[in-house]
């Protein structure tokens, strides 16, 4: 999948995501930061996979819990 920041504010990003291959269709992302300490957001894609039918709607939510994470490594989203 290929995913690219649409829009990106202080306080908001948008991002879309093709999908070639085994799974494919398109998608969108949209996180707002509430502050340094929390954000929400969602996650939609419609298209295939393996040949099925897939049409995916995910809310989420997170805050930050403390800065020292141990072996767990920041997730970094690859930009193009």
């Amino acid at each position: 999948c290929d995913t690219r920041v649409v829009k990106r504010t202080a306080s908001a990003m948008t991002a879309s995501m093709v999908c070639k291959g085994n799974m494919q269709g398109a998608g969108t992302i949209q996180i707002t930061y509430d502050g340094a300490e929390r954000y929400s957001g969602h996650y939609s894609f419609k298209g295939s996979t393996a040949g099925q039918a897939t049409d995916v709607t995910t809310r989420f939510r997170g805050q930050w819990g403390r800065a020292d994470c141990g072996n767990v490594k920041p997730y970094s989203l690859r930009t193009q």
